[in-house]
C-alpha cells in the first residue's frame, strides 16, 4: 500500500480556523478523557501517555477503510464539522469525508517516542492537527525536523514517516485531529462530504 501522493512529507499548513468552540467544549467533556480507550491499540504502545476523547474511529485494514461513530460524534458533529470543513478548503476536494476524529492530550513532561504509524494503510489519509492548548515548549519532529504548532493553525503531519513528541512544557498540549479521505477514491458516507 503506498502513501497518498497529495499528502505532505513534513508538515503543510493549512490556515487558521476558530478553535474557541473547541475550547467551550472542554470543560463539558472533562470526564470522557480516555473512557473508550479500549477501541484504541497505540494505548500500548507510542501513545500510552496521550490522553484522547474519541469522536469517530476507523478499521485501517479494511478495505476501503471502515469507520464508526461513536456516541460523542453524534452529540457534537454539529460543533465539529464547520471546523474540520474549514480546516480542508486547502485540499479542495469535491467530496471528502472524515474517517477518525479526536481530542488528545499530553500532560507536561509527557512524550511520544518516534515512531513511524505502523499500519500503512494508515499512511493514506490525511492527518490533520488543530491545536487547541500548547505551550512554547512542544516540539512536533518529522523526519529529524521540530515544530512548534501554533494555536488555531491548522497543519497536515506526515504519519508516514518518523515522527514524536516531547512537551517539556509547564502546561498540558491538547489537539484536535483528524483525518481527511478523498472520497472521490475512496468509500464515502453522504452526510459528512466537506
Amino acid at each position: 500500500m503506498e502513501k497518498n501522493s497529495n499528502k505532505t512529507n513534513s508538515v503543510r499548513v493549512l490556515g487558521e480556523v476558530d478553535v474557541l468552540p473547541l475550547l467551550q467544549l472542554l470543560p463539558e467533556l472533562m470526564q470522557q478523557w480516555d473512557t473508550d480507550a479500549a477501541i484504541n491499540p497505540n494505548k500500548k504502545y507510542s501513545l500510552a501517555q496521550v490522553n484522547h476523547i474519541n469522536f469517530r474511529w476507523s478499521n485501517k485494514k479494511s478495505d476501503p477503510v471502515d469507520y464508526f461513530d461513536l456516541p460523542l460524534w453524534e452529540k457534537y458533529r454539529t460543533i465539529l464539522l464547520p471546523i474540520m470543513k474549514q480546516a480542508v478548503k486547502p485540499f479542495g476536494y469535491k467530496s471528502g469525508y472524515f474517517p477518525r476524529v479526536m481530542f488528545a492530550k499530553m500532560q507536561p513532561g509527557t512524550i511520544i517516542p518516534e515512531h513511524i504509524d505502523g499500519n500503512t494503510r494508515g499512511w493514506i489519509p490525511h492527518k490533520i492537527h488543530v491545536p487547541m492548548i500548547t505551550n512554547p515548549d512542544v516540539a512536533f519532529t518529522i523526519r529529524g525536523v521540530s515544530y512548534n504548532f501554533t494555536k488555531g493553525t491548522a497543519v497536515e503531519v506526515d504519519n508516514s514517516g518518523l515522527h514524536g513528541v516531547k512537551n517539556t512544557g509547564k502546561t498540558a498540549r491538547i489537539h484536535f485531529i483528524f483525518e481527511y479521505l478523498d472520497g472521490s477514491i475512496n468509500k464515502i458516507p453522504q452526510n459528512d462530504l466537506a
